[in-house]
């Protein structure tokens, strides 16, 4: 009741701050002002009250068990709705706390989470799809990238974005999910109604996996509402290409391709960009952006 002040390593954060009672909207505690274990759990336990914050960075803070100092105000804060936790080692254990926590909330206003580079396993896929299936979290934007989900992992996901109805934009680039966990991915796509940006790049999908994206794409049709695919780094040859040109040429709700990082001919990029133009007939008002240099800079962020 009298604490005043909370010493977080090297800053002194007041508590009113951190219960919200400034009308702070923003609260930054990334790598540069780290965190330890227990000043991390102390901070989780403040913010389960707060009323006001919105957004959270608690990047590339390595703090071991950081998953489980988050479940308090997971469970009870009603009012975050971004959470950054980029590169902080959560491991499996960690990503199943975190998850277990939004899951107890009875009200959750979290619509990004970023999780990138958290060294998660394919076990952790159907835990992430308990929170996908849950009608009580809005997420609209979810950071996977660069982890290690496979097509185990893949396959739990997709099965929760059959029916998920709030998710616009999800990475799983860097995740080595092959051409068979682009074939799980599939299955989501052919159904979901929602999501308008996918990053699969640099996951090794090859000319099968890539395949396996447009003709899932191809079948959903006019009901698909993806506008952005990142399919950069994928090892696709002629037959990739081809189904590229095919995507190009039917899909309307199209707005941006990325293929950094792909081996393409000359006669591979005109054709790419011819199938990428103006098209009345799919209903496509404005010519598709494309990327097909060496790396995929400037491409649209989640």
């Amino acid at each position: 009741g009298s604490i005043n002040v909370v010493r977080v390593d090297e800053m002194e954060l007041a508590v009113q701050k951190l219960k919200g009672s400034d009308g702070t909207a923003e609260i930054d505690l990334a790598a540069k002002k780290a965190l330890s274990g227990v000043s991390a759990c102390l901070v989780g336990l403040i913010l389960e009250k707060n009323e006001s914050v919105k957004k959270l960075d608690l990047s590339s803070n390595k703090v071991e068990r950081l998953g489980f100092a988050c479940v308090p105000f997971l469970r009870g804060n009603a009012t975050l709705s971004e959470l950054n936790l980029a590169s902080a080692e959560l491991g499996d254990l960690g990503v199943g706390a975190l998850c277990d926590g939004l899951l107890a909330a009875a009200k959750s206003a979290l619509a990004t989470l970023d999780l990138s580079s958290n060294r998660i396993g394919s076990g952790s896929g159907a835990t992430l799809a308990k929170v996908l299936s849950s009608s009580k979290i809005p997420l609209a934007r979810l950071d996977l990238s660069t982890n290690s989900l496979g097509a185990e992992g893949a396959a739990a996901l997709a099965s929760a974005l059959v029916t998920n109805q709030s998710l616009l934009g999800l990475s799983l680039a860097d995740n080595g999910l092959e051409a068979e966990g682009a074939t799980k991915c599939a299955i989501a796509l052919k159904n979901n109604r929602k999501l308008s940006s996918l990053w699969l790049g640099k996951n090794k999908l090859g000319n099968e996996g890539v395949s396996a994206v447009v003709d899932a794409l191809l079948t959903a049709g006019s009901a698909t509402r993806l506008a952005n695919l990142d399919l950069s780094n994928n090892g696709m040859g002629a037959p990739g290409v081809k189904a590229c040109i095919k995507l190009l040429g039917e899909c309307g709700s199209l707005a941006a391709l990325c293929l950094a990082g792909s081996k393409l001919e000359f006669t591979d990029t005109d054709a790419l960009q011819g199938a990428a133009n103006v098209n009345a007939d799919i209903g496509r008002t404005k010519a598709v952006r494309m990327w097909m240099g060496k790396d995929n800079k400037n491409w649209p962020p989640l």
